[in-house]
């Protein structure tokens, strides 16, 4: 404390406050201690490095703020200073402060003589913010190696010249090689060659500091055995302060991904049945095509009758039948366009800048690919296709879906003057047909609007006897006389009724109009007439029909067997077993069923085994061509048909005497047309006709 005490009180000292200041508050940490290590002087700056205020300082030793480690090799540097074995240094040294943290210093020890006494001098300067660092960047760079090696993805250090450095485990695995095999490789030697153009572009604009991070890209790579491995691949460019750049190459193996992906693009784009397109993906071309500006024209096609193959063969062959015509139509397609099926039997193909001449070649080349047979669980099955065109007009305007939209209604409007046209065609579309189809839906409208009203009515064909001239029966037609249209004709309304579903409300006022007033008719004249009712297919396709039936009937308060159902030929459409079960139910009634126009229609015999045919009515095409002198010669076939099942045969569309005179020679029972007796009224009708019997 005296050799402490003496230098600050010494005269020089005195005079130059300035030094005290430095020596008491300098950024070195001073102690002062004897040879009895303990400590006789510290200043402000080691009694705040230690945690100590100066006094409690005093008197402590030195050697107990030193880490007990060291305090063994302490004691020696101290010895050897004080015997002069060893100069002044500054000597690393691990500091404990009172709450026990280690302070990391660099402590200069010298020796200082005074008046026979001996002293030590440690100048200490805390240094432990460096040593932190240093140690941080020490475990960064161990992070870092672990991280590496550890990784779950693929990892790989890459020379400037694409040579790789350096690889980790994964990246190994994932690519099947050796760590040394790797290492021998080129960075290109991984790359699929379909990725390996834009994996260079990518590359070079790396060296020309054009980017410094290619970001993950769904890439592939190439395994040792030659294999292809879905990844998601980064790479980064290092620039190293006074060393080469390199590269860091990162890689995830998404195999699974991909074929998850895979996965979900067939589901969402691709139709489960036959492979090819959907709406979604034709939503997805048209977007494209619109996006590219290129005009696309749309051809539109279904199969004819294909629910009678569902109906007849079970939906199983139906299916087989969509895959293979779908082949088909691929093959005519080819690469010009997109197809796609939108569901059921119908499919849709698109094609770019196509022209008219283009469009009806691939067109006609799939009407002729349907019409070749096709071989279907053991049958010949031959089908046929209409299809619906529409080019790209100018007008088009919109958003793609609105495009499409409109594409598609003017494809469709085509197929359906395709249809009408008698199946089987080729219709493009033309303005025209926005008319037609305005016209259709007032004329819906106004049929909707007289059905609510009450406003159609019922007119009548006289049937007779052809062998005693008497009218045995009338034909219940409908009528509809609009007060701003006019008389419309029964072809024009009853088709469309039939495609909306008004038929049922039509045939169930004919049919409870027609019995209503033959009863009171037959009541009038004294003896029964019969009433014959026009029933579509429809109509028989409805579950418990023939109870409705007869239900009517009774309830007009007339007999079963004074009703004909009219049927047609073409019951091939709807589902066969419920048309046979309502047939046969009316049949049971004691109804009479009449199959209607035969021999016009599609021909299946196995109706007529299957249903109980009470009546085959001949059509006007077959009567037409009856003559005073000859006859259609396929009106035997039907008359010994008739003969083989039981069945009386009955003729439409008489308009001639020698018409009349042939069929009554060939055994024809019934007859009716104009030159019989016209169309009318009940209350119009004649019950004989003289000229039966001249």
């Amino acid at each position: 404390m005296k050799f402490a005490t003496d230098i600050f009180s010494s005269k020089v000292l005195c005079d130059l406050d300035i030094y005290r200041e430095i020596f008491e508050k300098g950024a070195t940490a001073i102690i002062i201690f004897n040879e009895d290590l303990n400590i006789c002087y510290v200043n402000q700056r080691c009694a705040e490095l230690l945690g100590r205020t100066s006094c409690e300082l005093l008197d402590v030793p030195y050697i107990d703020f030193i880490d007990p480690k060291e305090k063994e090799f302490s004691l020696e540097l101290v010895d050897k200073i004080s015997k002069g074995k060893l100069d002044k240094g500054g000597h690393l040294r691990r500091l404990i402060s009172p709450d026990g943290e280690t302070i990391w210093t660099q402590i200069y020890l010298q020796k200082i003589e005074k008046d026979d006494t001996r002293y030590f001098l440690a100048q200490i300067i805390d240094i432990s913010p460096n040593i932190k660092t240093k140690q941080a960047l020490i475990d960064i760079e161990q992070q870092v190696q672990m991280a590496f090696g550890a990784a779950p993805i693929g990892m790989a250090l890459v020379a400037k010249d694409g040579k790789l450095q350096k690889v980790n485990k994964q990246l190994c695995e994932l690519l099947n090689y050796s760590e040394e095999e790797i290492l021998q490789l080129h960075f290109m030697d991984l790359l699929h060659p379909d990725d390996l153009e834009e994996s260079i572009e990518e590359y070079k604009q790396m060296l020309a500091d054009k980017i410094e991070i290619v970001p993950d890209a769904n890439k592939r790579f190439i395994d040792s055995k030659g294999n292809s491995i879905w990844v998601s691949r980064s790479v980064a460019m290092v620039r190293p302060e006074k060393q080469p750049f390199y590269f860091i190459l990162q890689v995830q193996d998404r195999t699974i991904q991909h074929n998850l992906e895979e996965e979900l693009f067939r589901l969402a784009y691709r139709d489960h049945l036959t492979g090819i397109g959907n709406r979604a993906a034709l939503v997805k071309h048209i977007t494209d095509y619109i996006s590219q500006k290129r005009p696309v024209g749309l051809i539109l096609l279904d199969l004819d009758n294909f629910k009678y193959i569902n109906d007849s063969l079970a939906h199983a062959a139906g299916d087989i039948l969509l895959v293979e015509f779908s082949k088909r139509v691929k093959d005519c397609v080819g690469l010009a366009g997109f197809l796609g099926r939108l569901g059921g039997d119908e499919f849709v193909v698109a094609l770019p800048e196509a022209s008219f001449e283009l469009l009806n070649e691939i067109a006609s080349r799939i009407l002729k690919a349907a019409s070749i047979p096709f071989e279907l669980l053991g049958y010949q099955l031959a089908i046929s296709a209409s299809i619906g065109v529409t080019e790209f007009f100018d007008e088009i305007k919109g958003q793609s879906s609105d495009v499409l939209g409109e594409l598609l209604r003017r494809a469709d409007l085509a197929l359906y003057s395709a249809k009408d046209f008698g199946k089987g065609q080729i219709c493009f579309f033309d303005p025209y047909m926005y008319e037609q189809l305005f016209e259709r839906l007032d004329l819906e409208t106004a049929l909707r609007h007289v059905l609510d009203q009450n406003g159609l009515e019922v007119e009548y064909e006289p049937i007779f006897d052809l062998q005693s001239g008497t009218c045995v029966a009338l034909e219940a037609l409908c009528r509809w006389n609009d007060k701003k249209m006019g008389l419309i004709p029964r072809e024009k309304f009853i088709p469309l009724a039939e495609q909306t579903g008004l038929i049922f409300q039509i045939e169930e006022f004919i049919l409870r109009q027609g019995c209503k007033e033959v009863s009171q008719l037959s009541k009038q004249i004294g003896r029964d007439i019969g009433i014959c009712v026009h029933i579509s297919s429809l109509q028989l396709d409805q579950i418990g029909f023939d109870l409705l039936v007869t239900d009517i009937v009774c309830s007009a308060g007339i007999s079963p067997s004074q009703v004909t159902i009219l049927k047609e030929e073409e019951v091939y459409s709807k589902s066969f077993q419920i048309i046979h079960d309502n047939l046969f139910g009316l049949s049971q009634a004691g109804m009479v069923i009449s199959l209607d126009d035969f021999g016009t229609g599609y021909s299946c015999l196995e109706h007529l085994d299957n249903c109980v045919v009470g009546q085959i009515k001949i059509g006007s095409y077959f009567v037409s061509k009856i003559t005073s002198k000859s006859k259609p010669a396929l009106l035997e076939s039907i008359f010994s048909i008739s003969e083989a099942i039981g069945a009386k045969v009955a003729a439409k569309g008489i308009t001639t005497d020698g018409q009349l005179k042939n069929l009554r020679k060939m055994g024809c029972e019934l007859g009716q047309g104009y030159f019989l007796g016209p169309i009318g009224p009940i209350s119009s009708m004649s019950f004989a006709v003289e000229k039966i019997l001249a």
